[in-house]
């Protein structure tokens, strides 16, 4: 059974191109895998390297502000200590395992988030030289929430896309508290909420969908 720490993340950004894109928040929650329940989180904006290089059009969607970033911590700083925080919850005992790591939950994840933290874990550490790839999340598992929303409601005619505002005002999310979005640590606990809610809807329909043995010839 399966008892790696889930991560639930958002990245805002400059950019919606995961190949240039700039990292302005980053926030994220850790979810007991068994009990499905936040049990860490963590928050905070990145100073740019090139802060005059920001694109100002992102800031009016993330309701970021120049003078929040040109007063947070160096972006060295915080993805180093979003890479510690991360490994605190790796289920290895000794030397960190990306076979142990916590399993990344994003809405988006495969199309945006991991290509950035590919980059970054590249630049500031958590890479993994042997097999080129990040190596602070489990390497073959991860859940994209849009993938599986989209599982979920695609004979539905009730959502009209998947954008992650969309789904969770389709899930009795009210819109004065969506005017929250587009900040990091709102996203990744809204997100989670989805996850936990997915995972619960899951594991009663295990119960019901005898996918065991569901090949296997039967005889009369």
């Amino acid at each position: 059974m399966n008892s790696n720490y889930i991560c639930v993340f958002d990245l805002e950004s400059d950019n919606v191109d995961s190949k240039i894109a700039t990292l302005l928040e980053i926030g994220a929650v850790m979810i007991d895998n068994r009990e499905l329940k936040i049990v860490d989180t963590f928050s905070s904006l990145l100073q740019p390297i090139n802060l005059d290089e920001v694109n100002q059009e992102a800031l009016q969607i993330n309701h970021i502000t120049m003078d929040e970033l040109s007063k947070a911590p160096q972006e060295k700083l915080v993805f180093e200590s979003f890479i510690t925080w991360v490994n605190k919850h790796n289920k290895s005992k000794n030397a960190y395992s990306a076979y142990n790591a916590p399993v990344a939950g994003v809405y988006n994840i495969t199309g945006y988030d991991i290509p950035i933290i590919r980059r970054y874990c590249e630049k500031y550490g958590g890479w993994d030289s042997k097999r080129k790839d990040q190596k602070i999340f489990n390497q073959i598992n991860f859940i994209d929430l849009m993938h599986h929303m989209w599982f979920i409601t695609e004979n539905s005619m009730e959502l009209e896309n998947n954008e992650l505002t969309t789904v969770l005002e389709y899930m009795g999310i009210e819109k004065q508290v969506l005017e929250s979005a587009h900040r990091a640590l709102f996203d990744a606990e809204m997100s989670a909420q989805i996850l936990i809610r997915l995972m619960n809807y899951t594991r009663r329909l295990k119960t019901i969908g005898k996918m065991k043995n569901a090949f296997a010839k039967t005889t009369d």
